[in-house]
């Protein structure tokens, strides 16, 4: 068989991402806040633990942001129109 190096960072992009949401996630939580915003790992998501909600947008690859509402509710935009939030 062959080695997917393709598929093979994926995975560990996958796991990255969903490791330093945790951490952010983490961090929000000692310092008191109930949502926290990153960037830069390109994977837009939401997650959350324990009551706090973490967002990650990624203009460069996906188009996507994250949009604050006037009820303080954030969401996980893209420019194509899609939503993936509250």
């Amino acid at each position: 068989g062959y080695f997917n190096v393709d598929q093979w960072l994926d995975g560990f992009h996958k796991s990255f991402s969903r490791a330093l949401a945790k951490k952010a996630a983490k961090f929000a939580e000692k310092k008191g806040f109930k949502k926290i915003c990153c960037g830069h790992t390109h994977d837009p998501m939401k997650y959350e633990q324990n009551g706090i909600c973490y967002y990650n947008s990624d203009w460069l690859e996906h188009s996507s942001y994250v949009a604050e509402y006037e009820n303080g509710e954030l969401e996980i935009c893209f420019a194509n129109g899609k939503k993936r939030g509250p």
